[in-house]
């Protein structure tokens, strides 16, 4: 995800889709393995000038995984 934002050429509002919020969760109390990528994430983003939100797919990493595959570059 960093690698992808800092490609970005100008601002962007970027939406993360995860199945599970667990990792944010414990990185937003300074616990997590991790935890720096994701402050690392929140830098880059705002050294970028981007808005972002993440978008919880709870129980559908299946189907994430499906969509992702059937679009790999």
């Amino acid at each position: 995800m960093i690698d992808a934002v800092l490609q970005l050429d100008c601002p962007h509002h970027v939406v993360f889709i995860s199945a599970s919020p667990l990792a944010l969760e414990k990185a937003e109390i300074g616990e997590g393995p991790n935890r720096d990528l994701i402050y690392e994430l929140y830098r880059v983003l705002s050294a970028k000038g981007c808005t972002h939100v993440f978008d919880f797919r709870v129980g559908q990493a299946k189907e994430i995984n499906k969509f992702l595959s059937a679009h790999k570059a």
